[in-house]
């Protein structure tokens, strides 16, 4: 399960959507960190909360498309954005950096299957490098905003 981080003297995972109408358990304080917890209990970093991507009403996390999307041949890196959308809310945004030439239909078919339809990439970027923060992440933020400058 993949949910936010919440903690006070104590740390519990919350289900994503679970607290999406703003009110935090009494004694809780909300990180904006999503993990995922393993049966003993150890908690892995699974990004922000800010970055959860929502189609359609469908809420996960850009690191569930983009290790499908790294497996292809001609994938060097890759990050996914919710690129906001009117009528779904967000359409999924693929950054890739690319070895060998690719397209979005080639990306769609290698993915089908491999992750649920509604997560799979429907804008598609190339570039050189993904761009990073100063803490050495992702900059989705940028990414965000180039896919809006490159349009519908």
């Amino acid at each position: 399960m993949v949910g936010e981080l919440l903690v006070r003297s104590e740390v519990a995972v919350i289900p994503a959507g679970q607290i999406d109408d703003g009110r935090t358990p009494a004694g809780w304080f909300r990180t904006g960190d999503m993990v995922s917890a393993d049966e003993e209990g150890y908690l892995y970093p699974a990004g922000r909360l800010s970055d959860t991507i929502n189609r359609g009403g469908e809420k996960f996390a850009p690191s569930e498309v983009e290790e499908i999307v790294r497996h292809h041949h001609a994938v060097r890196d890759a990050a996914a954005v919710g690129v906001t959308d009117p009528e779904m809310g967000h359409r999924v945004g693929m950054a890739v950096v690319v070895t060998e030439p690719l397209d979005l239909e080639e990306l769609r078919t290698f993915c089908q299957g491999r992750i649920a339809n509604f997560k799979l990439p429907e804008r598609l970027l190339i570039v050189d490098e993904l761009p990073i923060t100063d803490f050495g992440k992702v900059d989705r933020k940028i990414l965000r905003s180039r896919f809006a400058e490159q349009g519908p």
